[in-house]
């Protein structure tokens, strides 16, 4: 068994199900947590089930947006290795974790103020329009289409900048690689925050 690493975790999601055959797994994060708000490198993460946490040695992570996380576990080898550990907390130290805002008035705007205003990334130059507003508790999303397809952005201060009533845009700064988990052709899962 690897020796327990000093400190203590933030809890920051749950196994949601293996994810492909070589035991990596799939976290599903409680609220979003964007790349700067995790330790540049983090060796252990610590799993929960019924009440026992274990520290397991990370060989692998990346994130997946909106809202989840792909671990590689040292011992996890197979899906089979994975199914009992399904609905486990996770747990990560040195992560910094943004309150989540729920309320789309802290913005400036109403749910009602969305459908057919526009989502403006200043950096990228993208124009698209938002749809609607998705409740889901801890974390809010925004839908937006870009060529007829549904982009969701988590509704947090890392991404969502200002709402111009006037113009009726909401500006945003979008994160790394959000679109093309979206609009790649090739990609076999495109996930909806509600999926699952």
């Amino acid at each position: 068994m690897l020796k327990a690493p000093a400190g203590s975790p933030t809890w920051v999601g749950f196994i949601q199900k293996p994810h492909g055959l070589n035991g990596r797994l799939l976290v599903h994060l409680d609220t979003t947590v964007s790349k700067s708000q995790w330790p540049t490198r983090f060796e252990h993460v610590w799993l929960e089930t019924r009440g026992q946490k274990v520290p397991y040695r990370c060989l692998e992570s990346q994130f997946k947006v909106p809202g989840g996380l792909i671990l590689h576990l040292e011992g996890l080898n197979s899906p089979q290795d994975v199914q009992p550990l399904v609905k486990s907390r996770v747990g990560i130290e040195g992560v910094r974790l943004t309150p989540v805002v729920s309320s789309g008035s802290a913005w400036g705007f109403e749910e009602d103020d969305l459908p057919g205003a526009f989502l403006i990334d200043p950096q990228s130059g993208l124009r698209a329009p938002l749809v609607r507003l998705h409740r889901r508790p801890p974390q809010d999303f925004l839908e937006f289409t870009v060529n007829e397809q549904a982009v969701y952005l988590p509704l947090v201060p890392d991404f969502v900048r200002q709402w111009n009533p006037t113009n009726r845009e909401l500006e945003v700064s979008l994160p790394d690689g959000l679109l093309d988990l979206y609009l790649s052709t090739d990609s076999d899962e495109k996930h909806h925050p509600d999926a699952d």
